[in-house]
């Protein structure tokens, strides 16, 4: 099965791209990829595709990130499209760990600006 999902490292920011809308597969597929990554503590999740999750996904999201993601680190989730940007909202919620922060943004510049202000 193919990837619908690219990743690469500019700048000390891990960015994932979603090919296409972003599934329950998709999502852990990814984090599988980029957990063991030295250098993945920042990272850009671009779902600008959109994402397709029910309320039952986004909560295995959200946990599966809570196992996988063990050190300090910020995450920016680009979802610019309604529905996408209040599921991903509802991801941070229920990702309560102080370990990560998280916010969701609109525009890949205002998501690149805020990883930018390191903790």
């Amino acid at each position: 099965m193919s990837k619908n999902f690219v990743i690469h490292n500019p700048k000390g920011i891990t960015y994932i791209k979603f090919t296409k809308e972003a599934e329950l597969t998709d999502l852990l597929s990814a984090m599988d990829d980029i957990a063991a990554r030295p250098d993945s503590d920042y990272r850009l999740w671009d779902m600008s595709n959109g994402v397709r999750l029910s309320g039952q996904d986004v909560t295995k999201v959200a946990e599966y990130g809570m196992e996988k993601f063990t050190r300090p680190g910020k995450s920016a989730i680009i979802a610019p499209e309604n529905v996408s940007f209040a599921t991903v909202s509802l991801g941070t919620v229920r990702h309560n760990d102080d370990l990560v922060e998280q916010q969701v943004f609109r525009s890949r510049q205002d998501a690149v600006a805020w990883l930018n202000r390191k903790k």
